[in-house]
């Protein structure tokens, strides 16, 4: 049995022994194939990066291709749509140049007569349906002192494009300090310009105008703007929808700005009259809100006074001035409408060769030359940039205070209403006296006579329910029992004495605390007394006081009324 044993566990340890030989072996394998594992992810990696680096070469070949067949392609657009706009459209960039050099040159008086006249006379004949060739034959004669010549080319420029002429003349004669024609032009060309279509080049015209860069205000020109605001506010070409309320709107607000004037910069009047606002029932809320009102005209007129009195500074005259020369430079070298598609179909294939093949770059840089040459021409909301030009009307500095002239200037039509709302509706007949009622007695409050009247009222009315609450207050019980007292003790005293008999100590003691009633029952009767005196007295005296506050704060409310009497209503219309 013993050997049996045996033998079965040397066959289970050989079993365990190749066991474990056999765990030995796999995590020997285990191990290897981690290995490789790791081998196999680095080349993984490897592959990975390659492969990303070819495709990037692949991208950067094709980009380079596509760049290299857009140069080619352009290359040869280049000569077709030169040809083209050669062919078609090359004067008027002849006259758009030699108008530049005209305009550069006369600046600087470098230009010759003849030349100009002779320039004049060749591109008028070659480019018979462009709005620019008359302008500049107008310039050249212009300069030679041709005057019929100039009305001449001039009748055939506005004929071509009236538009266009006439701010570029407008600019002209700006430039070369020919104020009066200038404004002429700049009154031709509002007059054509309508309210629904006002661009940023209008605009810049206007903003000019009001800060003297045209000269002296005309009051034609005011006219013209003034007629845009009442065509759009009514509703301009149609659009009632959107402009029907302009008007209440533009009121309200104004109104609005006022009010917030006030109570940033006006104490209360109601602060000053305190006891009057509480002892009377007259309607002294309004009476306050009015004078606050009418305190408030002087600040608005201080602020108004700015606005008309502002001169923009030297810097930003120059900035006008830039724009304006800027926007000359833009209708002198501005392509026509009929040649714009071929003009940037040229332009962008000139791009694209000069940046190798880079369409993309071309794009951007055709995208920007348009927004330049747009810059003027974009359409803006004049109702919106009026609105917006004096919104936040009491934050001094936030504002563009050219812009704020404008939108003053143009509208102060409503301006005026809202302020006349802002007055007019808590205006009341200012009092010559009060009522008020203290101590549930009604009185006039309005000078010392009135005063001395009420107070001797108040003293009246309280001295008589002092009389008869004294009259009313009796010594008492304690009193009464206390002269019983002393009657008996003395009574029995004495009758103690005739007998002989002694003065018992008892009947002096009865009498003894009959005395102590009476003398504390006066004393009790005398401190009550005094306590309703004193009470009344304290009425009397407060009475008094408000009396002489509320004479007091009517004086003050007088002296506010006779003050603002004398400030006189706001008349913006003829101040701005």
């Amino acid at each position: 049995m013993a050997d049996e044993l045996s033998s079965a566990l040397n066959q289970l340890s050989k079993q365990i022994a190749t066991v474990n030989s056999n765990v030995v072996l796999t995590n020997t394998n285990i191990l290897v194939a981690q290995g490789q594992i790791v081998i196999t992810q680095k080349e993984v990696e490897v592959n990975r990066q390659r492969i990303a680096e070819l495709q990037r070469y692949v991208a950067q070949f094709r980009k380079e291709q596509q760049k290299l067949a857009a140069l080619q392609r352009a290359i040869t657009e280049i000569v077709r749509v030169n040809q083209d706009y050669a062919k078609m459209f090359g004067k008027y960039e002849e006259v758009r140049n030699n108008m530049l050099g005209i305009l550069q040159s006369t600046s600087k008086n470098l230009v010759k007569t003849e030349t100009i006249n002779r320039i004049a006379e060749e591109l008028l004949l070659a480019t018979p349906g462009y709005w620019l060739s008359p302008c500049v034959v107008a310039l050249s004669a212009w300069i030679s002192g041709d005057s019929a010549l100039v009305q001449r080319a001039l009748d055939e420029a506005l004929a071509r494009n009236a538009d266009n002429t006439a701010p570029l003349m407008a600019l002209v004669c700006r430039r070369n300090k020919r104020i009066e024609a200038s404004n002429a032009w700049l009154m031709f060309y509002l007059k054509r310009q309508s309210a629904n279509k006002i661009s940023r080049g209008l605009m810049l015209f206007i903003n000019a105008y009001v800060n003297g860069l045209f000269g002296a205000p005309d009051s034609r020109v005011d006219d013209i703007v003034n007629y845009w605001i009442e065509d759009l506010a009514g509703g301009g070409d149609g659009n009632s929808a959107q402009f029907k309320d302009f008007e209440s709107r533009q009121k309200e607000n104004w109104k609005k700005n006022f009010i917030a004037t006030k109570d940033g910069n006006v104490r209360p009047m109601a602060e000053s009259i305190p006891n009057l606002l509480k002892f009377s029932k007259d309607d002294l809320s309004t009476v306050c809100e009015y004078i606050d009102r009418q305190n408030t005209t002087p600040i608005i007129s201080n602020y108004f006074d700015k606005i008309i009195n502002f001169v923009i500074d030297d810097k930003e005259r120059d900035e006008i001035g830039h724009a304006l020369d800027e926007y000359l430079m833009n209708l002198a070298s501005d392509v026509d409408p009929e040649e714009v598609s071929l003009k940037q179909e040229r332009d962008y294939y000139l791009l694209v060769k000069k940046y190798e093949g880079d369409e993309v770059l071309a794009k951007k840089q055709i995208e920007r030359e348009r927004e330049k040459r747009e810059k003027y021409l974009r359409p803006v909301n004049f109702m919106d940039l009026l609105e917006e030009s004096v919104a936040g009307y009491n934050d001094e500095g936030t504002k563009n205070e050219s812009e704020r002239r404008i939108a003053v200037k143009f509208t102060k039509k409503y301006i005026q209403g809202g302020y006349d709302e802002f007055i007019d509706e808590s205006k009341v007949a200012y009092p010559n006296k009060v009522s008020a009622t203290v101590c549930d007695i009604k009185s006039d409050v309005k000078g010392r006579d009135e005063q001395t009247s009420f107070i001797q009222k108040i003293k009246d009315k309280f001295e008589q329910q002092k009389a008869v609450e004294l009259a009313a207050i009796k010594p008492g019980a304690m009193f009464i029992l206390g002269i019983i007292m002393l009657a008996a003790g003395l009574i029995f005293s004495v009758v103690l004495a005739i007998s002989k008999n002694g003065v018992a100590v008892v009947t002096v003691g009865v009498a003894v605390a009959g005395l102590v009633m009476m003398v504390l029952a006066k004393k009790k009767e005398k401190e009550r007394k005094n306590a309703v005196i004193k009470t009344y007295d304290d009425l009397i005296a407060s009475g008094t006081k408000i009396v002489i506050a509320l004479t007091n704060e009517f004086e003050l409310l007088s002296a506010a009324i006779a003050k603002v009497s004398n400030v006189e209503k706001l008349n913006i219309m003829t101040r701005i």
